[in-house]
């Protein structure tokens, strides 16, 4: 599965200090990336919103990486808290 980072979600990563959670970042895009399921849901932490059939959100601690897949394409746009990143998306 191809993975294509968008500037913002750069951004939101290059604002966290704790170096344990940007590994676990890491290791997740890594682990989605190496292995080919049928579905993202079969991953575990990764569930789809209710808004839209293509979106998704990523569960890392208390954090979300919010994403669109399309075709096979995983498009990772924003990694926020959970607090705010039902504020800025559907």
């Amino acid at each position: 599965m191809e993975i294509m980072i968008y500037q913002s979600f750069s951004k939101d990563v290059a604002k966290i200090k704790d170096k344990a959670l940007i590994k676990r970042i890491k290791n997740k895009i890594l682990h989605i990336q190496q292995k080919s399921r049928k579905h993202l849901l079969d991953f575990g932490d990764i569930e789809r919103l209710t808004a839209t059939w293509s979106c998704y959100k990523i569960r890392i601690w208390t954090w979300r990486i919010w994403c669109i897949m399309k075709w096979k394409t995983l498009h990772l746009h924003r990694f926020l808290h959970r607090k705010d990143i039902y504020k800025k998306f559907p």
